[in-house]
């Protein structure tokens, strides 16, 4: 479907606002969520909800359509006033234990916002990345490891109380200087630290990284 022309949009403001919109209403009780399956859903449902409310974008927005197959934007907005559409989003959510997946999320993603920046739709990829750890031992992050002991790396990891939390094994894929906002989390001795990157994506090899509010 083509893009809108109905208004002349900063997209860009647009999504940043919303993104960081988003994570402000991550809360500490969400750690439940974020260590679990389902936190790309949450995450996403989160976006839908504020960027419709946005009443400069002027769009309804949706996650299910008659077609599409796997190479489909995960949020569409359509205009309220012409049947064309606004804005495209992917939304990628991965673990810094899992920098290959990080990476092939980078490329996935502008595959399945292919058709929409052919049709000139401005289209953003926007990639959660996820650090859990924990200085002391205790509780939450023993019971948590124990159950999903299979599942290495949603582990929470020990490390030092002074050590930061380094991106840099993903950094080729995801610039740290290019992150638009992070999010702390912490519940009995677990802690998490969420960036999020939000790119524009276009028929340039690479991505236009957005740092505007």
């Amino acid at each position: 479907m083509a893009a809108c022309t109905c208004l002349t949009l900063d997209h860009d403001r647009i999504v940043a606002k919303a993104v960081k919109a988003a994570a402000r209403g991550i809360s500490n009780g969400d750690l439940s969520v974020v260590r679990n399956g389902g936190w790309e859903l949450w995450f996403r449902n989160r976006l839908l909800v504020t960027l419709e409310r946005d009443r400069t974008l002027g769009s309804m927005g949706f996650t299910e359509r008659p077609s599409g197959g796997r190479r489909r934007a995960d949020l569409l907005f359509h205009c309220l006033k012409c049947p064309a559409t606004t804005l495209a989003l992917e939304v990628k959510t991965n673990f810094v234990t899992q920098p290959n997946d990080v990476r092939k999320a980078v490329v996935l993603g502008r595959d399945q916002l292919h058709k929409h920046i052919e049709n000139a739709v401005p289209s953003v990829l926007i990639c959660v990345v996820t650090h859990l750890w924990f200085a002391a031992e205790g509780p939450y992050s023993t019971t948590h490891n124990r159950v999903l002991e299979r599942t290495k790396y949603k582990h929470f990891r020990q490390r030092s109380a002074s050590a930061r939390e380094d991106w840099t094994v993903i950094d080729d894929a995801l610039p740290t200087e290019d992150r638009l906002v992070e999010r702390r989390l912490v519940s009995g001795n677990a802690r998490a630290l969420i960036a999020i990157w939000a790119a524009r994506i276009t028929s340039t090899r690479f991505p236009r990284f957005i740092h505007q509010d």
